[in-house]
Order: structure tokens, then sequence, then C-alpha cells
């Protein structure tokens, strides 16, 4: 096959897994969209050919997938989608090391196992494993109840891994057996299911006031924010602003710390701003309830966004201002916390503390009623940025067994819940780039931790040795 045939097809299976990806839901792709890579790859003969044709179709696919990166970080996006391709490039070059009686077991663990580093390394940038392709079906996102979003994951990539081997071997058990799988695994939850108490629930204002960016006058976003929690029918149990709804420190600026103390005996507010502590800046979350407030600082903060790693470095701090024109240097919070509203609990997360599994895992030590995400996706403007953020509340709520409200400056905002149904907040047919309040009624009951939550991610990578050790041993 020539060159130019097989860079073409490897740009278009890179471009085609991307439309897996939210806002689109072609889920249903994700099953045998890696095919063709799979069936190309294969061809090369050399572990080189393999391990470049997987680095340039991970390489399309993340610099297409993460394009909106680009309106903060202009083509040095670019590196992030470079860095990535390398997983790819891994993986394909891997899989075919393995006979193929026992490819799709080591490639799903390959996989799985990939996908964990990608959590963990370099501060983790889980920002699309394969798992959220599902994010519009309920009924296989829901299978992340039981192994997770990264087992997930592995089990549609060895739904992949099983039709190449039906078509290049003629066998077709593997894929009989994975769909199967699939099936049952989908299905179990639904056995398990909580039954929902129709007479009682929260009721929350979730405010959108497409307000709150940074560069924006703190005091016009304030009163934007304060103006349309005016407009709120009756007394709901909890208002919700978004991160950064004033960009600024607040507890500096005395009238509108005064103003949310005193509106905090009507309703509870909770919002997000910057709070300081001698020298230290931090992004906060502050519930003020009742005339008095308690508050949360973000723990993972946002590389390159809210500190720079190996700032200390006077070449990395140098190179950076050159580039970016000032060094962010917030401090990150030292512990998780709760905030309760009379009887009930809720966690916050802050920004993209939401795509970390075991970070929202940690906050189930306080057995919260549900958890809300407050960001600020303003930078990505209309674009699938925002989508993709939101989907991964979706899997939050599935693997804890909790609603996620999740709020937003300028979209997305909505709410998801353990059966994998969620609902954007929308004005006009739009989602981003508009104001209004949002009801949200999330139902009172007992909170039960599904598998996942309660074996962690510590359990699933066991099943994933153990799996993959038994079939070594049959070998």
């Amino acid at each position: 096959m020539k060159k130019f045939a097989i860079i073409l097809i490897c740009f278009i299976s890179g471009l085609f897994s991307y439309l897996i990806y939210p806002p689109s839901k072609f889920w249903f792709v994700a099953f045998f969209g890696f095919v063709p890579i799979l069936l190309l790859i294969e061809i090369k003969k050399t572990s080189a050919g393999k391990f470049l044709l997987g680095f340039l179709a991970g390489f399309i696919f993340y610099a297409t997938s993460l394009y909106w990166i680009s309106t903060v970080a202009k083509a040095y996006y670019l590196f992030i989608a470079f860095y990535l391709a390398f997983f790819w490039a891994i993986f394909f070059w891997l899989i075919f090391s393995f006979p193929p009686n026992l490819r799709i077991i080591y490639g799903m663990s390959l996989w799985y196992f990939l996908e964990l580093i990608i959590q963990y390394l370099f501060t983790g940038f889980p920002w699309l494993p394969l798992s959220l392709s599902q994010w519009s079906f309920p009924t296989t996102a829901r299978i992340a109840s039981i192994i997770g979003t990264a087992g997930l994951s592995a089990l549609v990539m060895g739904t992949n891994i099983s039709i190449h081997i039906a078509i290049k071997e003629k066998k077709f058990f593997p894929l009989l057996i994975c769909l199967l799988s699939i099936t049952t695994l989908a299905y179990i939850p639904l056995l398990f299911s909580q039954k929902t108490n129709t007479h009682a629930f929260i009721r929350i204002a979730a405010i959108q006031g497409n307000a709150g960016y940074f560069g924006q006058i703190p005091e016009e976003s304030f009163e934007k924010y304060f103006r349309l929690t005016n407009t709120i029918r009756g007394k709901p149990d909890l208002v919700i602003w978004p991160e950064s709804s004033y960009p600024s420190v607040l507890t500096e600026q005395h009238t509108a710390f005064k103003n949310l103390l005193e509106k905090s005996f009507d309703f509870p507010i909770l919002m997000g701003t910057l709070s300081k502590k001698d020298e230290s800046i931090y992004n906060s979350a502050f519930l003020f309830k009742n005339g008095s407030f308690t508050k949360y600082d973000k723990i993972h903060l946002v590389p390159f966004g809210e500190y720079v790693p190996l700032s200390r470095l006077g070449l990395i701090r140098s190179l950076y201002k050159k580039f970016a024109g000032e060094i962010p240097e917030l401090t990150p919070g030292d512990s998780t916390t709760t905030f309760k509203l009379n009887s009930i609990n809720f966690s916050v997360l802050i920004c993209f503390e939401n795509i970390f599994p075991f970070l929202v895992q940690t906050n189930l030590k306080y057995n919260p009623n549900f958890f809300v995400t407050i960001t600020n996706d303003s930078w990505y403007n209309r674009s699938a940025g925002p989508y993709q953020h939101f989907a991964h509340n979706i899997f939050r709520a599935i693997e804890t067994g909790r609603p996620v409200v999740q709020v937003s400056t300028t979209g997305i905002t909505g709410f998801s819940t353990p059966d994998g149904y969620f609902e954007l907040f929308e004005k006009n047919g739009q989602n981003i780039m508009v104001e209004g309040v949002m009801e949200i009624y999330l139902s009172k009951k007992d909170v039960k931790n599904p598998f996942y939550a309660s074996v962690k991610e510590i359990g699933i990578s066991v099943l994933f040795l153990i799996l993959t050790g038994t079939f070594l041993c049959r070998k």
C-alpha cells in the first residue's frame, strides 16, 4: 500500500474517532471505530512502523478533539496532542505482539492501564477516556458503576479488537462473548437501582450568568449574579453561582462580601471566587448560610493555567513569562471537605477536578448526598470543550451513585443522575453564552455506593491483573 494511502487512512481514522465524543452522540461508533486503524497497522511489518502509525492516528485525534484549547494556548496546545499521542503509539505498537487468542484480554488490560497512567502521570489529564464516548447512551454508560470509566474504556476497545479478529481470523466467538459481556454488565445496575422518594426533593437554583470570566470588572459580574438571584421565586434549598462569579479576591471586597452574608439569611448561596491567606491565593468555593460562611480551596490546580510546574527554575519562569505574559501562582488547598445543608451533605469540585475519578471517590468518605461542579468554561467559547467537560459529570454520578450538578459561567450548566440521564440548561435553543436560572430538583433518598465505589480503582485493577494472569498461565 502506498505511503500516501496509508497516511490518508490513518488521518481518516483519527478524525473518525473524534466523532464519538461530545457534543456528538454517535456512541455506537466507539465499538468499531478503531477497527480500520487496527487493520491498517497490522499491515506494517516492523514495530517502528506500527508505533509511528499509531502515533499519527493519535496525534490527529487529539489535535482535532482538543482544538478548543487553542483559544487560550494557541498552537502550543499541540504539545498536549503530541504527548497524548504516545499512548496510542504504545498501544498499537504492543497489541500485535500478543498472540491472536490472547489479544483481546491483553489489549483490554493494556488500554485500561494506559488510561490509568494518563490519569496520574505529570499531574494527569484524563480528559478524553474512551468511555466518554458513551455519554449520551445511559444503557452502556451505566457499566461504569461496576468497572469504572477506565474499565468501560477497556471493554469498548476489547470489542474493537474482537471485530478485528472476526474479520481477519474468521473467529466470531470472541465477538459474541464481548457482546454478551456488554449486555450483561449494562443491565446489572438496573437490578440494584434505588427507588426515588417522590415526596421529598432538594430544590436547587443554578445560575448561569454569562459573566464572571477573568478580565471582567468584578463588581459588574457580582451585580449580574445578584440580580439573577433576586429573580428566584420562593426559597430554594441552595443557590449556586459558578467558579469565578466574583473574578477577584472576594474577602478583600467588603461590600460584596457583606451583601452575600446578608442574602444568605434568605437561602444558602454557594459561589466560586478567589480567597487569600497570608500571601497565598486560592481558587475557592464559599458557602454562605445564615450570615456565616465555610469554604473549600481547590486541590487539583490546572497546570500552566493556575500554576506552572517547576516554576522555581529560572529558565522555566522566564520561558513561560515570555510566551504567556504572566505566571499564574495559585496555591492548592490541602484537603477535601463537605458542606452541610441541615441534614444534607454535598461536596464541591472546582473546574476540571470532576475529570479525576480518584479525586471524586475521595469525597465519598463524607457520604455526600450529591456533588456540585462549579466551573468557568468561558475560555472555550462555543466549542466542544464545555460539552466534553460536562460529560464527565455523567460518569462521576454513575460511579458514585450520587447526582452531580454543574454550574458554569457561560455554559454548560445542568445535572446528571446515577442512572446516566442528564439535563442541560437551555435558552433560545442555546446552551452556551446565555444567561438564566435553572431549577433543579434532586431526590432526597438514602445513598448506596455502587460496586465500583465500594471496591474503588484498586479493586478493578486487581481484577484486570488476575484476568491477565489467568490467561497468561493458560498460554
